[in-house]
């Protein structure tokens, strides 16, 4: 991809992540002036957890969307140039942000509106997909188009990155598999907060400390040669 068509690319898709913002201004005066955040769960009312300001939601996640793809597409950029990526993990990491923001932000404004819709559902599954396709692409992340890794201490082996990477992987798959088998379960009224955070969690510990064993089982060899 050129860097003029890939900045031309930016622009398209963080317009598309702002398209939302049409409908916010269009529905804003029917919407609450706090809207429940579904993952928190619900109290013994039936009342929202937790709730944020409907400006948040209607004006600020737009934006969130936007920023988000700014800064995939700038992450990604360089795996998107070479060949290390297939056609359509390219798209899928392009069209990733905008799609989201296109169907999340017009499903919460409407749940918020009073819509009959399994939100938590639909963010459990979408979730989950998400995690297996991106612990599906992780092992065929290369060291050199990670800006990051290379500035990691631990990661700064192609053997231990790609070994890192390929475990994160499967538990990434893993993890969206769970999550998708849990939005089938009778868990509307739980908070799966702490849930998602430590699933997200294990997987980040489990890939360091792996790295970490890596690096030590590394240096060893090292010393007996």
């Amino acid at each position: 991809m050129k860097p003029k068509t890939n900045l031309f690319m930016m622009f398209i898709t963080s317009g598309i992540c702002l398209l939302p913002l049409i409908m916010s201004f269009a529905v804003y005066n029917d919407l609450p002036r706090h809207i429940g955040i579904p993952v928190f769960g619900l109290d013994a009312d039936g009342n929202h957890n937790r709730v944020i300001p409907r400006a948040f939601v209607a004006f600020v996640v737009p934006v969130i969307w936007m920023t988000l793809n700014v800064i995939l597409r700038i992450y990604f950029s360089k795996d998107m140039k070479s060949d290390n990526s297939s056609k359509a993990m390219r798209m899928f990491m392009e069209w990733l942000a905008p799609a989201c923001a296109l169907f999340l932000v017009p499903v919460n404004l409407f749940y918020a509106m009073g819509a009959d819709i399994p939100i938590l559902r639909i963010v459990l599954i979408m979730g989950g997909m998400i995690c297996i396709i991106f612990g599906n692409y992780m092992p065929k992340f290369k060291l050199e188009n990670d800006p990051i890794a290379k500035r990691i201490k631990i990661f700064n082996n192609p053997d231990t990155y790609s070994k890192t990477n390929r475990l994160a992987g499967y538990l990434f798959i893993i993890g969206g598999i769970i999550f998708i088998i849990v939005s089938f379960l009778p868990f509307e009224n739980i908070n799966l907060f702490p849930f998602y955070v430590s699933t997200f969690a294990l997987i980040l510990l489990a890939s360091f400390f792996y790295s970490v064993f890596l690096n030590l089982n590394r240096r060893k060899i090292r010393q007996k040669c």
